[in-house]
């Protein structure tokens, strides 16, 4: 494909992304499709981006099939993340009309379409991947990875730009380890999708991602990740989401979703907005524009990633708080792609 090409893809899938996000902004003011940034001064309402992340990535998938760039392995690509996007888009569209989609019927839809993904694709993959001689092993492996990279994607964020740059980062990480192979050109639409979206969702953010983000990101990168067979080391890249899961399950293993004293409330965005907030995951002091950790009725501390640096640092601005976690994020997608060249 040569330098020239892979740079035109990248750049193609990104303004495609950053085009698509734009331009679907004040259509989502108008539907209503936004949600409450709760760490800033006043009443500040977000378009909610991310419930059209998986467009630009079909569109970049259609065009790269056309073009010959890609094979019949695309539509599988397509056909995971049309999936696993529209469970998070269902929820973020229930979450609008107040309508929620439980964590049950979620994780129930997620695991029936890995399972699906795996029995009817994982040996087909094995032969085009060449890994045949352990087919047996890529169903249980299949759909294990894919539902717990999208789990890692959805739990690592909170903060604008948080888990927008986390997954820019991995996305980079991603297209390193699939340079030499077939699959680059998904790499690299991937990342130009991800960086439009991370650009946007930087404090303060333009866009917010919901759960369809998240979703479609956690979902790509994995069916990447299989396709070059190396679910190993996609799997060392999310360490830092697996110290946050640690975190959250040491801390407070009743309420790791931190909403028990959350209240959803009634709002009005035409009119007079009235909301109340509850007790939210971060406690915003307007005076020092930094955020703390919350006190609790029942005294415990429920830390997450963004607490802990908290707890170590003291309050810290939502902003750098941010670019904290992608130091993180970063040094340990270097140090993992430094094994990789070494061990791969």
């Amino acid at each position: 494909m040569g330098l020239i090409g892979e740079l035109f893809i990248f750049l193609t899938a990104f303004l495609i992304s950053l085009n698509i996000f734009w331009f679907s902004m004040p259509i989502m003011r108008k539907l209503k499709w936004v949600d409450l940034d709760w760490f800033k001064k006043g009443e500040i309402w977000v378009p909610t981006g991310g419930m059209i992340s998986w467009l630009p990535l079909l569109l970049m998938g259609f065009i790269m099939f056309y073009f010959g760039i890609v094979g019949a392995l695309v539509f599988i690509w397509l056909a995971m993340i049309a999936a696993i996007g529209g469970v998070g888009f269902i929820d973020d569209l229930g979450r609008k009309e107040r309508q929620r989609v439980g964590f049950k019927p979620r994780f129930l839809v997620i695991a029936i379409t890995c399972s699906l993904f795996a029995i009817f694709f994982g040996q087909p993959i094995a032969v085009l991947t060449e890994t045949i001689d352990s087919w047996w092993l890529w169903m249980p492996m299949t759909a294990l990875f894919v539902a717990g990279m999208v789990s890692f994607e959805n739990t690592f964020g909170g903060i604008n730009g948080w888990n927008g740059g986390s997954t820019a980062i991995l996305a980079m990480g991603l297209v390193v380890i699939t340079w030499n192979t077939p699959f680059l050109a998904l790499s690299l639409a991937h990342l130009g999708m991800v960086l439009a979206f991370a650009l946007m969702y930087m404090y303060p953010a333009s866009i917010f991602p919901g759960d369809t983000f998240p979703f479609v990101a956690g979902v790509s990168l994995a069916t990447i990740g299989i396709f070059t067979n190396n679910m190993l080391w996609i799997t060392l890249l999310f360490i830092p989401h697996m110290a946050d899961s640690l975190i959250k399950q040491l801390s407070n293993r009743d309420d790791i979703s931190q909403k028990k004293f959350m209240k959803e409330g009634k709002h009005n965005i035409k009119g007079k907005v009235q909301y109340d907030l509850g007790i939210r995951p971060y406690y915003y002091n307007e005076k020092t524009d930094k955020l703390e950790i919350p006190k609790y009725p029942d005294k415990k501390e429920r830390l997450d990633f963004t607490k802990a640096m908290i707890k170590i640092f003291g309050p810290m601005n939502e902003g750098k708080i941010a670019r904290t976690i992608w130091y993180i994020v970063g040094a340990n997608t270097i140090f993992v792609l430094i094994l990789y060249s070494l061990f791969a």
